[in-house]
């Protein structure tokens, strides 16, 4: 025990950061995150989904910008909620890493996507909130 409080002692200048660090993404994650599901369309998850006036569309170069911009947030978000899930620290970790992958880009997406979201307690958090706030529930597919 005594080698776990010197090491402590050693490091309370890291140790600090990663506090204040924990702290920020747990109060940017109960602000973003609740925010980010309200907005979601219901048919998010559904194949038919429009998609034809994307940015992309509409304004290539524009596009292509915006494509690498949300990509980074949404990195950031996969990393942030990778974090929040980690023991000790407090957090939405599960539904950062949702939110974080559902902005991105990537082959497979979708299928890690649905994965996530028909966990009964990230499905049962996103509806509740979306409850909450007069939206309609998210639309799955069977």
């Amino acid at each position: 025990m005594d080698q776990f409080f010197s090491w402590m002692d050693a490091n309370r200048d890291w140790l600090g950061w990663v506090g204040a660090g924990s702290l920020i993404m747990l109060i940017l994650s109960l602000i973003i995150v609740p925010i980010l599901v309200v907005r979601m369309q219901p048919d998010y998850f559904m194949e038919n989904r429009d998609k034809a006036s994307s940015m992309q569309v509409k304004h290539p170069v524009l596009g292509f910008f915006g494509k690498l911009l949300k990509n980074l947030a949404g990195g950031l978000l996969v990393i942030g909620g990778i974090l929040l899930s980690l023991p000790l620290i407090p957090g939405q970790g599960l539904l950062t890493i949702l939110i974080g992958l559902a902005v991105m880009d990537f082959p497979g997406k979708r299928r890690l996507e649905l994965w996530i979201i028909k966990m009964k307690p990230v499905n049962w958090a996103i509806q509740k909130l979306r409850a909450k706030a007069d939206q309609p529930p998210l639309n799955l597919p069977s």
